[in-house]
C-alpha cells in the first residue's frame, strides 16, 4: 500500500511539471457554487431593458440546491453559510424580476431556514471571516437590504450599520486589476460600472471560457493561482521525502522563477498584498527545495512595505497565513550571517504575541487547521538554527517559554479534538494538516521528551481514516490561505493527502545534537509536576482526560512555571515550613481544565495571568497565617483600619493609597506588602481595560476577602485559646478569655478535634460569609471575568450588567465558594488541628444529632458530613449555572459560559484535590 502510494505522489509531481506551463492548469479545478450565484445576478442593460448575462449559472445554481435548502457539501461549515448567502442572493434577484415564480418562493424560504440554522451554530469568530469577499454580516446585511430577513436574535445581534456605504460590495467598483482575481470579484465590478463596462465583460467571459471544457461550463472556483499550486505541492510532498526527478525539476523550476521575475518587475506592492507575498514566498521557499538559491531581498522589501501585513487585528487567517509562510522562506533561505533575523524576529514576535493573547485560535476547520500546521513547520525550523535560537531568547527572553507552551497546546489541541474515526473534522484535508502538523511538532526537542509513542496513535488513527477514504482525497478539495469564499483545488486537496499518509513520524537525531535552546527544564521540576499529575489523574474531573494529553498538560505546565518565576511581582515574606506544591498545582490545574474546556475562551495569557493570581492568593494566606496572626490578638482593630484605609475612595477610582499611623508603626511591613498586592489586582491592565461595574466589585470584593482574613485570625486566636482537659477519655472544651460558657453541649470527643465554642454564628452563616470570601475565589471570580471580558473579543457582554445576571453570577460565585472551602477543610483537618486553625468540623453542628442531643463522633463521620453539605451546595451550584446561561443571547451564550464553566472547573478541582490529599503548605 505504501509502495502504490508513494507511486502515486511521484506521479503527482511528475503531472504538475507537465502542466505548469499551462497557466491556471492547476489552480481552476473545482465546482464554485459562490462565483456561480453572483454571476448569476449579473444583468446587462441592453436596448433599454436589462438581461441575464449567465442564465446558464442560474439553472446550475438551481439544481444544485439541496433538499436541506442549502448549497455545497459541508466541508466547512463556512463555505456552506456563504454558498447559501449567495445563492438565496441570487434567488431573490430571479423573483424580484419575475414575481409569481412559486417555485423559486418556496426554495427561498427553504434556504432561508438553512442559512437561518447554520448561522445559529456558528461562533461569533466566524461572522468576520472572508478576505478578499464579503464576511457574513455583510452577507446578511445585503440579504436585509433585498428583503430577506433572517428571523434569529443571533442575527439581529449582528446587524452592521453599512449607511455610510449604500452598499457593502460598492467597495469593489474602484478596486485595481490583479492577476488573482476571482470571478466573483469582476462581477462585483460589472454590477457597480457605470457606464457598463464591456472590457471587464469580454475579460471575465475569457476567464470563464478557459475552464468551459474542463469544467463543463461550471465557474472555475479560483483564477489562476498555478504557481501557488505548484509551489504548495512540491512543499508539502517533499516533507514526506517525494521529490522531482530531474527533468521535473528543470520544468517546475523554470516556471517558478518566471513568477518571481514578474513578481520582481511589478511596481505594485499594495494591491492584493496577502496573496502576492503569500505565494511569492512559497515559490521562493520551493526553489530553495528543488536546489536553487534564490534570493529574498525584493520579496522582503515588499514586504515590509505593506504596513498591514503585521498588523493581525483584519483579515486575520491570510494576515496569519501569509506571516508563516514568508517565516519559512525566510528561515529555509537564511545562512550563518542570519541576514534576515531582523525580520524573522519581528514576524516570531507578532504571531507568538497573536497566539498567546489569544487573539488568533484555530478551529477547528480547514482554515485554522492550515495555520496550525505551517506554525508547527515554521517552529521546527527554527529549532535547526541554534545560533538564531540563541540571539533570539537573549532579545526576546520569554519566548524560550512561550514557544514550547504554544507547541504544547498545539498538541494538545490535536489529541483532543480527534473524533472517534481517526478524522478530525471528518475532513480528508483537515485530518492531513494535523498529522502534518504533529509530524512536525515531534522534532521539538521539548517534545521529544514526552516522547512519539504519545502521538503514534492518533496518527495511525488519522492514517487509517485518510486510507477509507481514499476516493475522496480530491473531491472538495479545500483552502483559505488568499482570501473570498473557499480557494479550491483538487490538486493541492489529493497532495496533502498523500503527504499527511506517507509521512513518518521520525527525526535525523544528528538534527538536535547541539540543540541547547531553550535550555532544558529542571529534572527536579519535571519530576514533581508528573507526581502532581498523577494525583490529578485520580480526581473525578481530570480522570475523563487521556493518559497523553495529560503529559502534554505536565509540560506545559513546567514552562508556565518556568515563566512566571521571571515575572516581577509584588513580593511576600516567607515563613512556611513546608514544601510549596502550591507552585506545581496551580498550572496544571489551570490547563488540565483548559484541556476539560477546550480552551474555547481561554488563552494561553489569561491562563498565566490567573496562575499568578492564584500563586499571590496563596502567598497571601501564608503571609496572613503565618507572619500577621503572630504580631497581633483577638483585637484586630488596627489591622482592619489598615486594610479599610487600603480602598480609600479618590474620584470614584479605586486605589490603594498610604498612610501614616503612629499606633501601627509595627504594621508598616504589612501594610507596604498588602499594598503591593493590592495595587497588583486593582491596577492590572485587563481590569482596567474593563467596565466600571467590574473595577468597583473587584475592589469591593477584594476588600471583603481581606478583611475575612482578618475575622478568620480573630476565629483562629479564639479557637486556639481553648484547652482540651478530660479524664477516662472525656474531653472538655474549655474557653479560656473569661467569657460564660454554657458547657450543655461542649462535650466533644472526635480523635483530636475540637469543638469551637460559642462561635456567635451558625456554621451555614459562617460558610457563606467568612468562609467564603476567605477563599479568594469571589474576587477570583469578578477578576477573571475582567481577563474574559478584556482579552476575549467573543466574550463581550457585561456579566454584570443586568440585575439578573448580577444576582445570579454573584449567587453562583457564593456556592462555588463555600463547596470550595469545605473541600478544603476536608483535606486540611490535620494540619488546621496541629497549627490551631479554625475548621468547618469544629463548629458544633458536626457534634450534634437531629434531636438536638449532644453526639460523640469520629473524624471519618464528620468528614462525611461535611461531605453530604458540600454536594448539597454543588446542586445550587449546577442550577445557578443553568439559570445563568439562559440569561445571555446565542451569540455571546457559549463563549461566556464556557469562562464560567472553567473557571468552576479549576476551583472545582483544587477542592477535589484537598480531598484525596492535603496540597497546602505547612505554615505555623
Amino acid at each position: 500500500m505504501d509502495h502504490s502510494i508513494r507511486d502515486e505522489a511521484q506521479s503527482l509531481l511528475s503531472r504538475i511539471a507537465s502542466e505548469c506551463s499551462n497557466e491556471g492548469a492547476n489552480g481552476s479545478t473545482h465546482v464554485s457554487f459562490y462565483d456561480a450565484a453572483w454571476l448569476s445576478i449579473l444583468r446587462k442593460p441592453t436596448n433599454g431593458d436589462r438581461r441575464w448575462l449567465f442564465p446558464q449559472y442560474f439553472d446550475w445554481i438551481l439544481k444544485q440546491q439541496l433538499p436541506s435548502g442549502a448549497w455545497g457539501p459541508c466541508v466547512a461549515p463556512l463555505d456552506s453559510i456563504l454558498n447559501t448567502a449567495a445563492a438565496l442572493l441570487a434567488l431573490q434577484k430571479h423573483v424580484e424580476a419575475l414575481p409569481g415564480n412559486q417555485e423559486w418562493v418556496q426554495r427561498i424560504t427553504k434556504a432561508n431556514n438553512a442559512l437561518t440554522s447554520m448561522l445559529a451554530a456558528q461562533h461569533g469568530s466566524a461572522f468576520d471571516q472572508v478576505r478578499f469577499g464579503l464576511s457574513i454580516k455583510q452577507h446578511i446585511e445585503l440579504l436585509a437590504d433585498n428583503g430577506i430577513l433572517l428571523e434569529n436574535q443571533r442575527l439581529q445581534d449582528l446587524r452592521l450599520d453599512y449607511r455610510s456605504d449604500p452598499s457593502p460590495t460598492s467597495s469593489w467598483k474602484d478596486s485595481k486589476e490583479s492577476r488573482t482575481d476571482l470571478p466573483f470579484v469582476r462581477a462585483l465590478r460589472l454590477i457597480h460600472s457605470s457606464p457598463w463596462d464591456e472590457a471587464a465583460e469580454i475579460r471575465l467571459k475569457d476567464i470563464l471560457e478557459c475552464s468551459r471544457e474542463s469544467l463543463n461550463e461550471i465557474v472555475p472556483s479560483t483564477w489562476p493561482f498555478s504557481c501557488f499550486v505548484i509551489s504548495s505541492s512540491l512543499a508539502v510532498l517533499s516533507e514526506a521525502d517525494i521529490h522531482a526527478g530531474v527533468y521535473d525539476s528543470v520544468a517546475l523550476g523554470t516556471s517558478l522563477y518566471e513568477d518571481i521575475r514578474k513578481r520582481e518587475e511589478s511596481p505594485d506592492t499594495k494591491s492584493n498584498a496577502y496573496s502576492d507575498i503569500n505565494t511569492w514566498a512559497m515559490v521562493i521557499g520551493s526553489l530553495h527545495d528543488l536546489g536553487h538559491c534564490p534570493g529574498a531581498e525584493v520579496l522582503v522589501a515588499k514586504f515590509e512595505t505593506c504596513t498591514g501585513l503585521m498588523d493581525l487585528s483584519d483579515d486575520q487567517n491570510s494576515t496569519f497565513t501569509t506571516n508563516c509562510h514568508v517565516l519559512i522562506c525566510l528561515l529555509k533561505l537564511d545562512g550563518p550571517k542570519c541576514i534576515y533575523f531582523s525580520q524573522i524576529k519581528s514576524i516570531l514576535v507578532l504571531l507568538t504575541g497573536e497566539i498567546y493573547t489569544g487573539s488568533i485560535s484555530f478551529n477547528l476547520n480547514c482554515s485554522g487547521m492550515y495555520c496550525m500546521m505551517l506554525l508547527a513547520k515554521a517552529f521546527w525550523l527554527l529549532c535547526l538554527r541554534v545560533d538564531m535560537l540563541e540571539m533570539l531568547f537573549k532579545l526576546e527572553p520569554d519566548l524560550q517559554e512561550k514557544i514550547p507552551i504554544i507547541t504544547l497546546q498545539l498538541l494538545a489541541r490535536a489529541l483532543l479534538d480527534q473524533d472517534p474515526n481517526g478524522s478530525w473534522g471528518n475532513i480528508c484535508e483537515v485530518t492531513s494538516y494535523v498529522i502534518l502538523t504533529l509530524s512536525s511538532l515531534v522534532k521539538l526537542p521539548w517534545i521529544r521528551t514526552i516522547g512519539i509513542r504519545s502521538i503514534e496513535p492518533a496518527v495511525a488513527r488519522g492514517k487509517v481514516f485518510l486510507l477509507s477514504k481514499r476516493d475522496q482525497w480530491t473531491y472538495n478539495g479545500h483552502l483559505r490561505p488568499k482570501g473570498g469564499s473557499s480557494y479550491t483545488s483538487n490538486t493541492l486537496s489529493e497532495a496533502y493527502c498523500l503527504a499527511a499518509t506517507l509521512i513518518r513520524l521520525t527525526y535525523d537525531s544528528d538534527d538536535l545534537l547541539s540543540v541547547e535552546y531553550p535550555p532544558p527544564l529542571p529534572e527536579i521540576l519535571i519530576r514533581g509536576m508528573r507526581k502532581v499529575g498523577s494525583l490529578m489523574s485520580r480526581t473525578p474531573l481530570i480522570a475523563k482526560l487521556s493518559n497523553n494529553v495529560r503529559q502534554v498538560a505536565e509540560l506545559q505546565a513546567c514552562y508556565y512555571t518556568s515563566l512566571i518565576k521571571r515575572r516581577e511581582i509584588c513580593k511576600f515574606p516567607r515563613s512556611a515550613k513546608g514544601e510549596d506544591k502550591y507552585q506545581l498545582v496551580i498550572p496544571l490545574a489551570f490547563i488540565l481544565c483548559m484541556g476539560i474546556s477546550n480552551g474555547k475562551s481561554t488563552g494561553l495569557q489569561l491562563l498565566e495571568e490567573m496562575m499568578v493570581l492564584s500563586n499571590l492568593n496563596f502567598l497571601l494566606d501564608e503571609y496572613m497565617e503565618g507572619t500577621i496572626e503572630g504580631m497581633i490578638d483577638e483585637d484586630s482593630s488596627l489591622l482592619r483600619d489598615l486594610v479599610e484605609d487600603l480602598f480609600v475612595s479618590n474620584e470614584e477610582q479605586h486605589e490603594a493609597k498610604r498612610f501614616s499611623m503612629g499606633q501601627a508603626k509595627a504594621l508598616s511591613e504589612v501594610r507596604d506588602v498588602l499594598l503591593g498586592y493590592v495595587e497588583f489586582i486593582l491596577q492590572h491592565h485587563a481590569v482596567l481595560d474593563s467596565p466600571p461595574c467590574y473595577r468597583a466589585r473587584l475592589a469591593a470584593e477584594l476588600k471583603t476577602f481581606l478583611l475575612a482574613h482578618t475575622t478568620q485570625i480573630e476565629d483562629n486566636h479564639k479557637f486556639a485559646s481553648q484547652t482540651l482537659h478530660g479524664s477516662d477519655g472525656d474531653n472538655m472544651a474549655q474557653h479560656t478569655i473569661g467569657d460564660e460558657i454554657d458547657t450543655g453541649c461542649n462535650d466533644y470527643r472526635a480523635q483530636g478535634l475540637l469543638q469551637f465554642v460559642n462561635p456567635q454564628r451558625t456554621f451555614y452563616n459562617w460558610v457563606r460569609s467568612t468562609s467564603a470570601d476567605h477563599t479568594s475565589c469571589p474576587f477570583s471570580f469578578v477578576f477573571f471575568n475582567s481577563l474574559l471580558y478584556s482579552t476575549t473579543p467573543l466574550c463581550k457582554t457585561n456579566l454584570f450588567g443586568t440585575s439578573r445576571t448580577a444576582y445570579v453570577a454573584e449567587d453562583l460565585c457564593r456556592h462555588l465558594s463555600s463547596l470550595c472551602r469545605m473541600y478544603n477543610d476536608y483535606g486540611s483537618i490535620k494540619r488546621d488541628a496541629r497549627e490551631g486553625n479554625l475548621n468547618s468540623v469544629n463548629f458544633p453542628e458536626f457534634s450534634s444529632t437531629s434531636e438536638g442531643a449532644t453526639s460523640y463522633r469520629d473524624q471519618q463521620t464528620a468528614k462525611s458530613e461535611l461531605m453530604w453539605i458540600a454536594e448539597y451546595e454543588r446542586r445550587g451550584l449546577d442550577i445557578a449555572l443553568a439559570v445563568l446561561g439562559d440569561q445571555f443571547s446565542i451569540t455571546s451564550r457559549d463563549y461566556i459560559m464556557n469562562g464560567q464553566e472553567f473557571f468552576i472547573n479549576v476551583t472545582d478541582l483544587f477542592g477535589q484535590l484537598y480531598v484525596l490529599k492535603d496540597v497546602g503548605t505547612r505554615i505555623k
